[in-house]
């Protein structure tokens, strides 16, 4: 793994794993945001107690396997290549006491290292077990590496490891540029896997940063994508309004962001991770959060004009017009006031074509043919000769 910024952590690892070859049995836990490097540091384990002759079983928590009594056990025992725990079953009535006994037996003769990634979704049950086989008063050549992000179980006398994201300084060291330092920190805010795309190919940076907002949870990557369409206009009360969520969950998610350098406060930190986000979203999708956006921010007080123009770039990303709420018509009149010139027609524009009230079309119509002949009095006699014929049209039908 990378040694800039992580010499404590590597030297911490080193002594958990002497204490455990000399028959010192112990902890370990790693903590830290995510993409912080928790997953190398635990590869580094797995490699240094290989080389120690030591049995490593390893295994990584998912959210799926939450919800699964034992699941977390399974998965470590299939990673036992050796065998030498195949006659536990981890589904058994008796498994923490059968576990506890088979590794007691083999710690006697073998170092005997296990390493759980990802540990805040370890299943209820097997967290029961690997906390017994972590208790003060074991014995024997054994050392349990539990990594993972938020609270992690607490274990008495066990080492803790806390990785944080990279300075300025530590940056410049790893890239070896200490010119392009204040922009690499900028742009990855200290996170060494999005640092690590931007060193080695910036073309997977985007890349980078999905895999950072699937480790950091739905939760956290669905307030990442109203962050990115909500810009430096984000606050935890809009972001709750655009997901229809509470705000104390937008909290959560916006301190997930930041912890792992995707964000600074309310906001997507660089640019060019906001671009990444909107990047991951189709034009659906990103319609949708458009139009949630514009509600948000003119129910929060934000500027008409602001909140419309979220319509705007919903409407170029939906071929065809939606059946848009009276809120919605109501807020694009609102915004096209007679000073914005252009960006007023076409305001007014899309709410004429948006709107499913043949009454209030009228309306709009009339305003956008007044404010149209302002720029283009052709076009706008064009308009009101259509409309004209419309009229003449329907009276001729209702005649008849």
């Amino acid at each position: 793994m990378t040694v800039v910024g992580r010499t404590a952590a590597i030297r911490t690892v080193d002594e958990a794993l002497a204490d455990c070859a000399a028959g010192r049995p112990g902890t370990l836990l790693v903590d830290g945001p995510t993409g912080s490097g928790k997953s190398d540091l635990l590869h580094t384990v797995v490699e240094q107690a290989t080389a120690i002759g030591a049995l490593v079983l390893h295994a990584v928590g998912t959210p799926t396997g939450r919800g699964t009594p034992l699941d977390l056990l399974h998965r470590l025992l299939v990673s036992d290549r050796t065998g030498a725990l195949g006659a536990l079953e981890p589904s058994t009535a008796d498994c923490l006491l059968r576990w506890d006994a088979a590794l007691r037996q083999l710690s006697r003769t073998t170092p005997v290292v296990l390493c759980v990634d990802d540990v805040q979704y370890a299943d209820r049950a097997s967290l029961t077990v690997l906390r017994y086989l972590a208790r003060p008063a074991r014995s024997g050549r054994f050392l349990l590496v539990l990594a993972g992000t938020g609270d992690l179980p607490r274990i008495p006398g066990a080492r803790q490891v806390r990785l944080e994201l990279l300075t300025p300084v530590e940056v410049a060291e790893l890239a070896g540029d200490t010119d392009r330092a204040v922009f690499l920190h900028g742009a990855s805010g200290g996170n060494p896997l999005l640092l690590r795309a931007l060193l080695a190919r910036p073309d997977t940076f985007a890349l980078a940063v999905g895999a950072c907002l699937h480790r950091c949870g739905p939760t956290a990557a669905a307030v990442a994508q109203a962050a990115a369409v909500l810009g430096t206009s984000t606050t935890p009360d809009r972001v709750a309004l655009l997901l229809g969520t509470t705000p104390t969950s937008a909290r959560q998610g916006l301190a997930v962001l930041t912890a792992a350098g995707l964000a600074d406060g309310t906001t997507l930190r660089p640019q060019a991770v906001r671009a990444a986000v909107l990047t991951t979203l189709g034009p659906p999708r990103l319609a949708d959060l458009h139009r949630r956006a514009a509600l948000a921010l003119h129910r929060t007080g934000a500027p008409a004009s602001q909140a419309a123009d979220h319509l705007l770039a919903a409407a170029a990303r939906t071929p065809d017009p939606w059946p848009a709420t009276p809120a919605e018509v109501d807020l694009l009149c609102e915004a096209a006031t007679p000073d914005d010139g252009v960006h007023a027609l076409r305001l007014l524009e899309l709410a004429h074509r948006l709107c499913p009230d043949t009454q209030q079309r009228k309306v709009i119509a009339a305003r956008l043919a007044r404010l149209l002949w302002q720029f283009n009095p052709a076009a706008a006699e064009r308009l009101i000769s259509a409309r004209l014929t419309t009229a003449q049209s329907a009276g001729a039908g209702a005649r008849s």
